[in-house]
């Protein structure tokens, strides 16, 4: 089964109400058998200052790499350690990417979603 990823528009408040309905799920003793990972970003302004050209390429090559380190990425992606570093805490900051269990950078997801709604 893919790991998928949906990226949202929305408020931390939405962020919020889809936590509790999760939460209240799990208290009504419902299973919840799927992978549901959902990011929110207030505005497709922010969504794209932290996923732009770069570090979308940059969440590609790991994917295909697998978890590796920065050195690594920097010489598959033919950028400096400097620069690969900070689209690493972007994207880690953002739920994107993760560290594994031995500090090693990966992409775990298979598919990555996003929604945009024109018309709220």
């Amino acid at each position: 089964m893919s790991k998928k990823i949906s990226i949202t528009l929305g408020s931390a408040e939405d962020a919020a109400k889809d936590f509790i309905e999760a939460w209240h799920s799990a208290e009504r003793g419902e299973t919840y058998t799927g992978s549901r990972e959902i990011l929110y970003f207030e505005d497709l302004e922010t969504l794209l200052k932290v996923l732009n050209q770069h570090r979308w390429q940059l969440l590609k090559t790991l994917r295909i790499a697998g978890p590796t380190d920065t050195p690594t990425l920097s010489k598959l992606l033919h950028r400096n350690n400097e620069e690969i570093q900070i689209d690493i805490n972007k994207l880690e900051q953002s739920g994107l990417i993760l560290r594994t269990a031995t500090n090693k950078i990966t992409a775990p997801w298979d598919v990555v979603e996003a929604q945009m709604k024109l018309v709220a």
